[in-house]
């Protein structure tokens, strides 16, 4: 249906892959509705995962037929490797708890770094207005 390069290799792979661009993130219309596809750990890119949503991968019209609530909950505690350190607290209202072991950030950045080098600026920017609004305006 189409191509996707990986945006960013992941760990070793950098020695031996180079990263992809933005100009390979179809969209395709299908008979189970848009699919879309980010490899590996683009899944946690956040501006790669709106790029693919504003692509209009789910519209208002397709959640027609779902329940109201649609996630009882699920907190979970996790820690940068994935490990579930507490949780998950479902269907009810709850604090949960876990120590934890702030090494293991710096540690996990050397495969991602979110805000670092998995950042891709090239490719996506995020764009804040830090302005005050008003949910009413008048001309």
């Amino acid at each position: 249906m189409g191509i996707h390069r990986k945006l960013k290799p992941t760990g070793s792979e950098r020695l031996i892959w180079g990263e992809g661009d933005g100009s390979t993130m179809p969209v395709f219309p299908t008979e189970f509705g848009k699919l879309g596809g980010l490899i590996c750990w683009e899944n946690y890119m956040p501006l790669a995962r709106m790029a693919m949503y504003g692509q209009e991968l789910e519209t208002i019209e397709e959640l027609a037929d779902e329940p109201d609530i649609m996630c009882q909950g699920g907190s979970v505690i996790v820690d940068p490797f994935g490990d579930v350190l507490a949780g998950p607290l479902w269907g009810k209202e709850g604090i949960i708890y876990a120590d934890l072991d702030l090494e293991k950030i710096t540690r996990a950045k050397v495969d991602f770094d979110i805000t670092g080098h998995y950042a891709r600026p090239d490719i996506f920017k995020l764009i804040v207005n830090k302005e005050p609004q008003s949910s009413v305006s008048f001309v």
